[in-house]
């Protein structure tokens, strides 16, 4: 049966060997005789039963968010690349006052009886625990002291139905005992004999979804991109920009006050030795934020961003932001508002611009990229098993300064896709495509109200198809609320607008300079930047990350030499002396204003030369 998605990279698949033995036979795909979204047929990954004998351990198994670290490191076998990129001996817990569980995921073909035999070292100065574990919906309990587990503790569970078993093992004592090493739970049985030992990366691999403005939208400028997490979860969802990111993280689905945005412009890649030349670098122009910190990051490569801003203070259900760029010669500049739904207004985030790529690059979006993603290293993230749901809509604003609803690849366009090539080389072998956790598609209202959904994570994989045409009719969708005309003039808001400075009263060691302000706006306050060589946005901060060559961008020879006191300024003229210059030098310079309603560096550099 023909499924309705979109499935974008491959996982491998695996056996583990631990302490015990082996845990399981290698992996195959098989069906599960049921059908998930859209009415894919549902795909598993299973090991079966090694000589009637499944294990679960500390390498193939789950775990709820913060409850767990992995801990005493294995060799890795072969089959468990792209599943996991460690394999250890046990799962300690990570937090005193953090309960959780760690799971595992049988398929039963045959129900029967299920024997176990749980391992595991206590503290030795623990009287007694309680635990519980769960076989699907039914919980056992077992109250354990310091001298039990060590010789595996027996366990027998009847199964009596076929499927899909989640076994989930938890600590009840608080407050937790801290030094307990969970090894293993070891399986045999008659229920067991054809069960498998279902697998799934140990956190979901992202997921990533592009989106396109139709063929009558013309040169497209600007989007909008209302996003909300589905799932009461965790995850990294941003939407991708030419120059690297433009999002926020979710946290239990929703997105906390303490969350700020990502606005990354990537300037260099991880295995750089130095940084690029001054006129090469991207810049930060402007924030909406008066509290934050123009930085940079040098993580993964170096780059640059804003920091410290408080996007939402009461926190927020969804992320809805714009984006738009303008171009003056070779240079592309990009801005990012955020709608803040309590003001019911949106507010700049960030401006940055970036020399363009290639002579070829034109300044519009016809399309625009997204992921969701789940950082963090297999010690303590292991929620493979958790689908992620993301919802989208979004528009592209034309020349025609009108809004088009964004949709997903056409079918030509999927057919380029990496994933299409990789099923393609599969049919061309004899072979049937892998099935992954993951999948992109229309969701049932996008006639309606232009939502598209991205999924990661489950036990549940489905094999790729071509996205079929979204249900039902073509209706008369209404724009929503942040896209009325009076809230559109919002995304070309600067928080400061600068007119054309000019150098006055020149002598060989001395100048004033005339900087007039269009709107300062209030409280403006401002340093005007100086010397020798144009530093464009880049001034000395305060301290310099170690990581990337973030060293290198900030170098005093790559930095403004000097910077007059702050000083009040208003809408109109407002001078700046400059003193102990050198004679015949020409000097450059550039302001930088801050307001009750954010901080704006001047677009562009000005210079004069002092007399001889």
């Amino acid at each position: 049966m023909q499924a309705n998605l979109v499935l974008t990279s491959a996982i491998l698949i695996v056996a583990t060997f631990p302490i015990a033995g082996r845990s399981a036979e290698p992996v195959v795909q098989f069906l599960a005789g049921s059908e998930g979204v859209d009415g894919a047929e549902i795909v598993y990954n299973g090991q079966a039963a090694a000589d009637g004998r499944i294990v679960f351990n500390a390498t193939n198994g789950f775990f709820d968010e913060g409850a767990f670290v992995a801990s005493g490191s294995l060799a890795m076998v072969r089959e468990d690349d792209g599943l996991i990129a460690e394999s250890f001996e046990s799962l300690q817990f990570r937090n005193v006052e953090k309960t959780g569980s760690a799971q595992w995921y049988l398929w039963i073909a045959s129900p029967g009886t299920i024997e176990a035999k749980l391992f595991l070292q206590l503290p030795s100065q623990q009287a007694q625990t309680r635990w519980q574990i769960q076989w699907g919906e039914e919980v056992q309990s077992l109250d354990l002291g310091a001298s039990d587990g060590l010789a595996g503790i027996p366990i027998s569970f009847d199964v009596k139905q076929p499927g899909k078993l989640r076994v989930a093992l938890k600590c009840l004592t608080e407050p937790l005992p801290m030094e307990t090493e969970i090894h293993r739970i070891e399986l045999s049985g008659p229920a067991i004999r054809d069960a498998k030992l279902l697998r799934v990366r140990w956190r979901p691999a992202a997921v990533h979804t592009r989106f396109y403005a139709p063929p009558e939208c013309r040169q497209p400028t600007m989007w909008v991109f209302e996003t909300e997490c589905v799932t009461p979860v965790s995850s990294y969802s941003p939407i991708t920009t030419p120059f690297g990111y433009f999002g926020t993280s979710f946290v239990d689905g929703k997105i906390p006050p303490e969350v700020s945005y990502n606005f990354s412009m990537w300037a260099a890649g991880s295995k750089a030795a130095e940084a690029p030349p001054l006129e090469s670098m991207p810049q930060l122009l402007a924030t909406g934020h008066p509290e934050a910190r123009f930085s940079s990051f040098g993580h993964e490569g170096t780059g640059l961003k804003i920091r410290d801003a408080v996007v939402y203070p009461g926190g927020a259900d969804r992320a809805i932001q714009a984006f738009r760029v303008t171009a003056q010669g070779d240079v592309f500049t990009y801005y990012g508002y955020i709608y803040n739904e309590a003001q019911q207004r949106w507010v700049l985030f960030a401006v940055g611009s970036q020399p363009k790529k290639s002579p070829k690059d034109e300044p519009f979006l016809t399309s625009t990229g997204s992921f969701c993603e789940i950082p963090g290293p297999p010690r303590v993230q292991r929620t493979g098993d958790v689908q992620r749901v993301i919802r989208r809509r979004g528009w592209f604003y034309g020349s025609d300064r009108r809004w088009y609803l964004a949709s997903l690849p056409s079918p030509a366009e999927q057919t380029k896709t990496k994933r299409a090539r990789l099923d393609r080389a599969a049919a061309n072998r004899g072979e049937l495509p892998i099935a992954l956790n993951k999948y992109t598609r229309y969701a049932d209202n996008y006639r309606t109200e232009g939502w598209i959904e991205s999924a990661t994570g489950g036990m549940e994989c489905y094999r790729a198809e071509s996205i079929p045409k979204p249900q039902g009719n073509r209706g008369g969708m209404r724009l929503p609320a942040y896209l009325a005309n009076e809230k559109v003039a919002q995304l070309f808001a600067m928080p400061v607008e600068f007119g054309e400075a000019e150098a006055k009263s020149i002598a060989a060691h001395s100048a004033t300079i005339d900087y007039p302000l269009i709107q300062a706006g209030k409280g403006a306050k401002a340093v005007l930047y100086y010397g020798t060589q144009d530093c464009l946005t880049f001034r000395r901060p305060e301290k310099v990350g170690g990581s990337g060559v973030q060293g290198d961008v900030f170098s005093e020879d790559r930095t403004w030499q000097f910077a007059t006191p702050l000083q009040d300024v208003r809408s109109g003229s407002n001078a700046f002396r400059l003193s102990e210059l050198k004679p015949g030098t020409t000097y450059h310079y550039r302001l930088f204003v801050t307001n009750s309603e954010g901080q704006s560096w001047d677009f562009v550099s000005s210079s004069f030369k002092t007399l001889d």
